[in-house]
């Protein structure tokens, strides 16, 4: 139990850090009509990331701890739709349009990310 949470918090102390890090590097970068780039390049990489890492715990011996430090930990903190809700919120005050559309193109392209990041360990594992 302490093993998990200590693993859990470094993991996500490393997640936590590198969506900050994508945000400075991306703060002024946005996707066509405006919507927020940083958190999209966090989501998207993410999902990549926790779709191949569960293919990859399911095809080879992964300890209980590394996988929640990398799934909870890691990816937990990298992901984040709290940040995503806030940025919907601040862009659905300016164009409804446009936060549906952020939604949507968050929501798919993250779901095909996992797909693809499982796709992607079956074909190099």
């Amino acid at each position: 139990m302490i093993a998990s949470v200590f693993g859990i918090a470094i993991g996500a102390i490393l997640g936590a850090n590198l969506r900050y890090l994508v945000m400075i590097l991306l703060k002024s970068q946005t996707l066509p009509m405006e919507l927020p780039m940083a958190i999209f390049v966090c989501n998207v990489s993410g999902s990549l990331l926790a779709g191949f890492f569960l293919m990859y715990s399911q095809q080879h011996e992964v300890s209980p701890l590394l996988f929640q430090s990398v799934s909870i930990g890691f990816l937990g903190s990298l992901t984040t739709f709290s940040s995503f809700a806030v940025d919907n919120f601040i862009l659905f005050e300016k164009s409804s349009l446009h936060s549906l559309l952020n939604i949507a193109l968050h929501v798919i392209t993250t779901w095909l990310a996992v797909m693809a990041g499982g796709q992607l360990c079956k074909r190099i594992l």
